[in-house]
């Protein structure tokens, strides 16, 4: 019975994925240097609370985009986000950068097809 279980948990996350890149996603470029590659994203947030230097709570907040593992890949295979890639998302460019006390992404999900990417708000496209 644990077996069917998981089994059934994980089909209903792909299809909750699947629902999310269809329904609820962007088309986003994704760059690293002069590597790019155009990816569906699906826009989020992530909030970690902190203590400042001078001891004051705060919140750092990031704007994550969920996109398939997969779709990462500039020709080469797949890659994982790095610290510095670009995002545009209609007239705005993100970098990909660390949240305190953890990576510049994470997989969503047990089988590692979408990934969390964790970005701040840079400039507006030119």
């Amino acid at each position: 019975m644990e077996g069917a279980a998981v089994g059934l948990l994980e089909k209903g996350t792909n299809w909750l994925n699947t629902v999310f890149q269809t329904s609820e996603s962007v088309e986003v470029r994704y760059s690293r240097g002069e590597q790019v590659v155009f990816v569906r994203a699906t826009r989020g947030q992530t909030e970690v609370p902190m203590v400042d230097a001078n001891g004051l709570a705060c919140t750092f907040q990031a704007a994550d985009f969920l996109i398939a593992a997969e779709t990462i890949d500039f020709g080469a295979g797949v890659v994982e986000p790095k610290p510095d890639d670009q995002i545009l998302d209609g007239g705005r460019i993100y970098r990909v950068q660390r949240v305190p006390g953890a990576d510049c992404f994470r997989y969503s999900d047990p089988d590692r097809t979408v990934v969390r990417v964790h970005a701040k708000y840079w400039k507006a496209a030119a």
